[in-house]
């Protein structure tokens, strides 16, 4: 009881300090933007909503949060009675460095060349993608199905590489992106709690902390963006949560964690689904989101982010039954 006690008031710290980081952050990454134009400028952008210069680095925010909070579970993990995995703490820490990276490289380096085509983009952003999964999977947080470690490298990678850009697909609106991502967090962690996993619960309660510090200033009327370079990382760590709930050996099982991230899988599905209907390339950007035709019907950025949340509340409390039904 003792032990279960300090673990709970260890997830309120560690929520509490991300969520406390990450506006401090926040409020940095502003200044910064300002003085080297790190902004989403609309220009004659007809696909943009926003109509003044926005800040892109509140993916910055988060992943500054989310590593030093990191920082400091392996720092006083004696001393809060945490027990884990050094390498793979390490593992979270140095992938979603990469995946934060080359999300701040998109929105700065390819923002300057528009003819560049997304398919080019996905291109080199695949052996990224493999490189965290072999790194994933040489530290334990793995697939591991029929025995081919190959197999179970290639289905991560390309989780890494689907969910990424899902995510990124899925933020067109004040604060959506962000608000699913806080409900998978929350999800994932009560899963977690469940199982005991200490570490994975560290990492849900820690990015949850900084997805809420991020959201104060994005929710309504944005005064900052989480950028390409916030989607990339939200999107890896989605998957890596992903990862650490799933049943390494069970195909089927591994497949519910997904449940749990469904608004941005949504999305996709539904503008690849119109965009083929239309015969349009699968990376032509329009305005054929879920968020784009609810908000037609709503009128209300605001109404869009709760219609969306609550379907993907739905779908991730029928996802966390299966977890922990199925288990």
């Amino acid at each position: 009881m003792l032990m279960q006690t300090n673990l709970t008031n260890a997830y309120i710290l560690f929520f509490i300090t991300a969520l406390v980081l990450s506006v401090v952050f926040v409020v940095l990454a502003k200044k910064i933007s300002i003085k080297y134009k790190f902004y989403d400028d609309p220009g004659k952008d007809s696909l943009k909503i926003h109509k003044a210069p926005v800040s892109f680095l509140g993916g910055g925010a988060m992943l500054g949060s989310f590593l030093i909070c990191l920082a400091f579970a392996w720092i006083f993990k004696g001393y809060l009675n945490l027990e884990f995995n050094n390498l793979k703490l390490a593992a979270l820490f140095i992938c979603g460095v990469i995946a934060w990276f080359y999300g701040f490289w998109d929105d700065t380096y390819w923002a300057e060349r528009t003819k560049i085509k997304q398919s080019v983009k996905i291109l080199i952003q695949t052996p990224i993608a493999f490189i965290m999964a072999l790194v994933f999977y040489i530290v334990q947080i793995k697939y591991q199905f029929f025995d081919l470690p190959m197999l179970g490298i290639f289905i991560a990678a390309m989780a890494f590489l689907f969910m990424q850009n899902a995510v990124n697909l899925h933020d067109g609106i004040d604060g959506l992106a962000g608000t699913t991502s806080f409900i998978s967090a929350v999800a994932f962690f009560i899963f977690f709690v469940f199982c005991n996993n200490i570490l994975a619960s560290l990492i849900s309660v820690i990015i949850a902390g900084s997805i809420l510090g991020f959201l104060i200033f994005n929710f309504k009327s944005a005064t900052i963006f989480m950028g390409n370079n916030g989607s990339y990382f939200l999107g890896f760590v989605m998957v890596a949560m992903a990862l650490m709930a799933a049943s390494p050996n069970r195909i089927f099982y591994s497949v519910f964690p997904y449940l749990l991230v469904s608004a941005p899988i949504l999305n996709v599905a539904y503008v690849f689904t119109k965009r083929g209907l239309k015969k349009k390339s699968f990376f032509e950007a329009d305005r054929s989101h879920i968020h784009d035709d609810v908000l037609k019907a709503v009128k209300s950025p605001q109404k869009v982010v709760f219609c969306v949340g609550a379907v993907h509340i739905i779908f991730a409390f029928f996802g966390l039954t299966l977890l922990v039904v199925l288990r």
